[in-house]
């Protein structure tokens, strides 16, 4: 049989079955409860070691979150790579950003303005140490310097930048505004706004403790608020005073002025609450404003059970406060090793439980065992955004990535929150795995999401098999599915020349499946159906694995594509 042969033959074959597809719109249908998480995504370096996906905003104005991945930012050769939310093909890459290799902290975001993509890149020398800070935009890429702010009168002669992180467009002029923390000796912590269209400050807010200094975790295509009505939105801070142990300190600022709206001081016991960094929620009291999720770590040794607490966006009142030790009884007797809540950061997503509340993903570290050896586990909390009940947790095994290769042999430190970058209605979280065998070590980021396309792991030729699709966003839009014989992790597969970023090798079953009308559908309104595929027989597919993917089409955005699932992996037995 010829290669264009076999393609009439599968394409007839497609066809011909009694029901090789009936795709029905089913309300009732569910997710089995425990649905994992899946890798969705890895993003390799090839400029020594992954390092942070530091920028999580809107660059293209498309309501879709986009990223920022930073590679190698202490090394001679460091890049900042942008990617597209949705899709997740790059839209932009800098290299060399970082201009002296000595030290230390190299941080940065990008930013939306009316003309194009613009990095804000800091990097400090040194602890304290001397700052720099830069703009660049353009193409190639100019540099513009940005002169740090004076420290407050009595201070020391300068600030250490302690990071940048994206503002969004707090003033409606289409410029996003960048975050500094500044921190100084002798008592100070401070934030500062620059404007993005005129790249002056706006104000400085100068707080007088020594601290740990952070903004939230925004993940957010608009990250902040307007909280006291003037039109202008404002933002939050936290700080933890002291960095082992200490009360925190939760601010909430005038994005006009930086004067105070709220403060809330919280002790947290005499070890560091875990992640230093609380994450902005959706509303979780029904106020209209975005509320703050904090965790702390069960700290045996000093008899400190731990929590997680929920805090008013609006006004820093308590919404919710949970012990650990009801999520885990016991855990306040565990050894330290086996402590929960240890590097834990926390992402809003969607309404996992159905009560209009969406909930929260925490995702933890992997689970350390005795004698400093680790497991190759990562552990994800879901948590009711309404009233912290715990939903569900699952253990995300990173040693076993199929459809993915596996030649990352082992994982490092905590999962962290990305949000929602693949518009599939549920938050991303995201770790660095790190080869041991290598130098620096962290070489890739591999991105967690919600598996969207449910599916039978193994099946037999002639068997006709449930898949189940439940993506929120695709609600009442009209999806497609394909299949290949092949995945290639490392291209973007067919349509690579478009916006569809599949992996998906092209082969005749892929071709077949491209245009065979049956694979279409429709989602219900809540983005869900139940599709039934038989797996045809005689075409030499015992032995193989099949990889399918199911798109939700939008001819509105460019390409015709909202988002794409999960990947389908199924081996086919003999």
């Amino acid at each position: 049989m010829n290669h264009y042969g076999s393609i009439i033959i599968f394409s007839a074959l497609f066809l011909a079955v009694a029901t090789p597809l009936v795709a029905t719109q089913a309300p009732a249908w569910q997710a089995p409860e425990g649905e994992p998480w899946t890798i969705r995504e890895v993003i390799r370096g090839d400029v020594a070691e992954a390092r942070h996906i530091d920028s999580i905003t809107d660059i293209d104005g498309d309501g879709v979150l986009d990223f920022m991945a930073w590679l190698g930012p202490d090394s001679p050769q460091n890049a900042g790579m942008v990617f597209r939310g949705g899709d997740l093909s790059m839209l932009q890459r800098m290299d060399n950003l970082f201009i002296n290799i000595y030290y230390r902290l190299g941080t940065g975001v990008a930013l939306k303005t009316p003309t194009g993509l613009r990095l804000a890149v800091g990097q400090r020398f040194g602890n304290p140490g001397v700052s720099q800070f830069f703009i660049f935009e353009g193409t190639p890429p100019r540099r513009t310097a940005v002169i740090p702010p004076p420290p407050p009168q009595g201070g020391p002669s300068q600030y250490s930048l302690f990071g940048v992180f994206p503002a969004g467009d707090l003033d409606g002029d289409g410029y996003d505004e960048v975050l500094l923390n500044l921190g100084v000796s002798l008592g100070w912590t401070s934030t500062a706004i620059l404007d993005g269209a005129t790249l002056t400050y706006k104000w400085v807010n100068d707080y007088p403790i020594s601290a740990w200094s952070g903004a939230m975790t925004n993940r957010h295509p608009e990250p902040y608020q307007d909280i006291d009505g003037d039109g202008i939105k404002d933002i939050w801070v936290s700080f933890q005073s002291g960095s082992q142990g200490g009360d925190w300190h939760t601010r909430c600022l005038s994005g006009v002025d930086g004067h105070e709206i709220w403060t809330d001081i919280r002790t947290t016991g005499q070890t560091p609450t875990a992640g230093k960094l609380p994450a902005v929620i959706d509303d979780a009291n029904g106020d209209g404003i975005y509320d703050l999720f904090f965790t702390k770590h069960a700290e045996v040794l000093q008899g400190e059970p731990g929590f997680f607490r929920v805090i008013s966006g609006l006004d820093g009142s308590l919404v919710w406060e949970v012990p650990l030790e009801q999520y885990n009884p016991g855990a306040s007797e565990s050894p330290p090793w086996d402590r929960i809540g240890t590097k834990a950061y926390a992402v809003h997503t969607g309404d996992y439980d159905g009560d209009g509340v969406a909930d929260i993903a925490v995702g933890m570290a992997e689970a350390p065992l005795p004698q400093g050896v680790f497991s190759s586990e990562y552990r994800i909390w879901m948590i009711s955004g309404s009233n912290g009940d715990l939903l569900l947790r699952e253990a995300v095994d990173t040693a076993s990535r199929q459809p993915w290769d596996n030649d990352v042999i082992d994982s490092l430190g905590a999962l962290f929150p990305i949000g929602d970058i693949d518009n599939d209605g549920w938050a991303e979280l995201y770790g660095r795995n790190w080869d041991p065998m290598t130098v620096p070590g962290s070489l890739d980021f591999f991105i967690y999401g919600r598996t969207t396309l449910r599916h039978p792991k193994q099946a037999r030729e002639g068997d006709l098999i449930d898949l189940g699709i439940h993506i929120p966003t695709g609600a009442n839009k009209p999806f497609k599915i394909v299949f290949s014989t092949g995945f290639d992790a490392m291209q973007n597969g067919f349509f690579a020349s478009g916006v569809w970023n599949t992996h998906l090798v092209d082969t005749p079953l892929l071709r077949s499946s491209v245009h065979a009308s049956r694979l279409s559908g429709i989602l219900d309104g809540e983005g869900k159906s139940k599709v039934k595929v038989s797996i045809p027989a005689g075409l030499g597919l015992a032995g193989q694995t099949l990889y399918g993917v199911a798109f939700i089409q939008d001819l509105s955005r460019p390409g015709g594509i909202l988002t794409k699932s999960s990947f389908a992996v199924i081996e086919v037995l003999p």
